[in-house]
């Protein structure tokens, strides 16, 4: 599993303004899930695979508590490991208390088509790859 505390802040909007809200709107929090993915893959692959490599083609989230700006904890594990995909959950916690789940789908491309992973790159994402249960206290979905 990856474990880091990340900043969880606002965009400024489109015309340059910056919000005052302390609230975190859900895309947002997906953007910041996708951040700690993009982070688990590269780091636990030592530079070897990042978001460049893969394409996002399902995301889904469960949100349990309001998550607000400042920073939060993410921990990314790997659910599955196929072919040439991979599903990752990132669990946001802010407080000591459990905020979000985001699950992400990504598939290996090359070239703008599917590719599969190789031996080396599944044993990489491996090592992302725990029992759901233990780890989270979730069953596999």
């Amino acid at each position: 599993m990856f474990h880091r505390t990340l900043p969880l802040t606002h965009r400024p909007e489109r015309d340059g303004s910056v919000t005052e809200a302390r609230h975190v709107p859900a895309t947002l929090a997906v953007e910041f899930a996708s951040t700690a993915w993009a982070q688990a893959l590269y780091e636990c692959s030592r530079g070897a695979l990042s978001a460049m490599d893969v394409m996002v083609v399902h995301i889904s989230a469960d949100f349990s508590r309001e998550l607000l700006t400042g920073t939060a904890d993410a921990s990314v594990v790997v659910t599955r490991i196929g072919t040439s995909s991979v599903t990752l959950d990132v669990f946001v916690d802010q407080g000591g208390e459990r905020c979000a789940r985001v699950r992400h789908t990504l598939v290996r491309v090359k070239n703008g088509v599917s590719h599969p992973w190789g031996e080396s790159e599944k044993a990489l994402l491996g090592g992302l790859e725990v029992e759901m249960e233990r780890a989270t206290g979730i069953e596999p979905a």
